[in-house]
């Protein structure tokens, strides 16, 4: 056997292991966004929860200091409490909505992260015929 074909056999295997790692080290990458997404979804559901047990409070809080003032439940004064009621609302999906976002963002980065990965393997086997082929 040849220098040169020796030579290129450790080429062809150095280029089939670097891409079965940078497969692997993409794979990694790729679990860790997709728990990042889901840490993020959990987060933003225990903010929710969170959120919504203080508008409860709030809610309570809003109706005890008009009934101490003596007007009645009713009224303008029961539109501002809706009103405040939707505006809480709102701020809960817009906390799921920044969550839902961000997690989609970060399984998004996952999926590319596997694309590198198996692009990364076939170069690898590529570079390696081209390497056998060469010799």
């Amino acid at each position: 056997m040849s220098a040169m074909a020796i030579a290129a056999g450790f080429q062809a295997v150095g280029s089939i292991v670097g891409g079965f790692m940078a497969r692997q080290e993409a794979k990694t990458r790729a679990s860790f966004e997709r728990m990042r997404a889901k840490t993020v979804r959990d987060q933003a559901t225990a903010e929710i929860r969170t959120r919504g047990r203080q508008n409860i409070r709030d809610r309570g809080r809003e109706q005890a200091a008009i009934a101490q003032t003596g007007f009645a439940m009713e009224g303008d004064l029961m539109d501002l409490v809706d009103q405040a009621d939707i505006d809480r609302e709102m701020d809960l999906l817009n906390i799921a909505y920044r969550g839902e976002v961000q997690a989609i963002g970060l399984e998004t980065q996952a999926k590319l992260d596997e694309a590198a990965g198996r692009n990364a393997l076939i170069k690898g086997f590529l570079g390696a015929a081209g390497a056998v082929g060469g010799a």
